[in-house]
């Protein structure tokens, strides 16, 4: 069975995911680049849920492994625009959140369990 929480989690994530677009910068040239480095990360991160929904703990770790990140840009946090501190800001409460709750038993346990042959 689904642990509580998983469900709210991924669709937090996944509104998130494509929070990135916001830090693309048009005046560093080759935005289109950009757009398509952007899209490929977003749709690897669609991907990525997907497993996490589905129990994979790799994707778990994944996730444990992004949420400290987001932890880590809070560093950034001063010398970002107004809306990028609060997209950051966001993730980070996310993040931090996840870290906690990926770790407790029951969540773990979850995502260790072996499927049945």
């Amino acid at each position: 069975m689904k642990p509580r929480g998983l469900l709210l989690t991924t669709i937090l994530m996944a509104i998130c995911n494509p929070l990135g677009f916001l830090f693309l910068d048009p005046s560093a040239g080759q935005l289109e680049a950009q757009l398509v480095f952007a899209a490929l990360i977003v749709a690897v991160s669609y991907l990525v849920l997907w497993f996490y929904w589905k129990g994979k703990n790799w994707a778990r770790i994944l996730v444990l492994i992004t949420s400290g990140i987001a932890l880590l840009n809070l560093w950034d946090l001063p010398s970002m625009k107004w809306y990028a501190q609060v997209v950051v800001a966001l993730e980070a409460a996310l993040g931090a959140c996840l870290l906690v709750w990926l770790n407790q038993p029951q969540v773990r346990a979850y995502f260790a369990r072996r499927p049945s042959s």
